[in-house]
């Protein structure tokens, strides 16, 4: 995972979905479902565990190592990629060219995810 997981641009719509309280699932849900939509997810959740598994299984195990470090998502093929960091907030991005809404002439990433 590490060699595939490209970073993220120098800008990204951050959202939070997770706080002290736990997960906020729906909030992950549905970007998930937006960025990824039915592909199998490549989970690392540590640099010695992770998973891949299909999306409406992920947020199971998401959720049990939600605010324990940073939580790497990709598909199979490595073009989009989403992170849940340690504090909470998450935010999704592509390979440049791959979505419309993933990058923009100035290198951001915008539209993947609303806050509150």
């Amino acid at each position: 995972m590490l060699d595939h997981f490209v970073e993220p641009p120098l800008t990204l719509d951050w959202a939070i979905v997770a706080d002290g309280q736990g997960l906020r699932g729906s909030r992950l849900a549905d970007g998930l479902r937006r960025h990824f939509g039915q592909d199998s997810l490549v989970i690392e959740v540590s640099r010695k565990e992770g998973a891949m598994l299909p999306t409406e299984d992920a947020m199971a195990y998401i959720e049990k190592h939600v605010l324990r470090g940073s939580i790497k998502i990709a598909n199979r093929a490595f073009t989009a990629f989403y992170m849940v960091a340690s504090n909470g907030v998450a935010g999704g991005w592509t390979m440049p060219g791959n979505h419309a809404a993933a990058s923009s002439a100035d290198g951001t990433a915008q539209g993947m995810l609303e806050a509150d």
